[in-house]
Parts: structure tokens; sequence; C-alpha cells
């Protein structure tokens, strides 16, 4: 019996040690011309206009439709893919940095290089709080464009 309590507690220990890596609140990423690219619910739930729904974890973990992991942004800040192959770092305040191309958003929600040259893309809203989840989620889609 006592063992068996043991591993309750131990197991509960566990689990509620289960570290939220992203934080993040609704946002939608545009173009700028009102052309919607990526909608993401409070829930995580991400919309891109097709049946291929994803999730977005506040664990950092993006799952696909069937529930299976398909990417992961680790305590690190290092998103990499299923097979664990890097695909970007994305900082806390969303700052991409992929080979030698760092883009990062700023306080108006634009994604900009490092260069100042504008991407065409925005957060809105422009929520700080939700710059490294954009981030992550967009490199993810970037990432699967074949």
């Amino acid at each position: 019996m006592k063992k068996v309590l043991c591993f309750l507690v131990f197991a509960t220990t566990i689990v509620s040690c289960k570290k939220d890596v992203l934080e993040f609140n609704a946002f939608t990423i545009t173009n700028g011309h009102a052309e919607t690219g990526l909608i993401v619910d409070a829930d995580g739930t991400v919309n891109e206009g097709k049946d291929d729904q994803v999730t977005l974890g506040r664990d950092g973990v993006i799952k696909d439709k069937e529930g299976k992991e398909i990417a992961r942004l680790k305590e690190n800040n290092e998103l990499v893919d299923e097979n664990g192959k890097k695909i970007a770092e994305i900082d806390k305040d969303g700052t991409i940095k992929k080979d030698s191309t760092v883009l990062r958003w700023t306080d108006k929600g634009e994604l900009m290089s490092d260069l100042n040259t504008s991407y065409g893309l925005y957060i809105e809203p422009a929520d700080k709080k939700s710059y490294q989840a954009a981030s992550t989620i967009m490199c993810y889609y970037l990432n699967t464009v074949k």
C-alpha cells in the first residue's frame, strides 16, 4: 500500500510539474491586405483554411488532427520537427533565428527582418504575449511547404 501511495504522489508531482512553454491569446496572422493566413484560437486550434487543422499546445507541442505530435518548441527555444530536426530558434519575444536569417515582430505586430525589411505579415491583435506562439506556428507551416 505504501508503494502505491508513493507512486501516486510521484506521478501527481510529475504531471503537475508540466511547464507551459508558450503563453498566448487568440490571434490571426494576415498579409496586411485583409487576407487571413492563420487563425489561432485561445485554446490553440489553428485554422488555415484547409482540412489539415492542427493544434498548438501551451506546452509547445504542435499536433495534427489525429493528435500525433508533429513539432515541438523545446524549453531551450528550439523548434524541432517530429524527427527531432531543428527547424528554427524562437525566443520568448518571438524573434526567429534560422540559419543566418533573423526575423522579429515590431510593437505594431509587423514581421521584419534584422535589416528592417518588412515581410508583409502581421499579427492581429499586436499582443506581445502571443509573438512566440505566432512565430512557432508560422515557422512550422513554412517548414512544411514543399
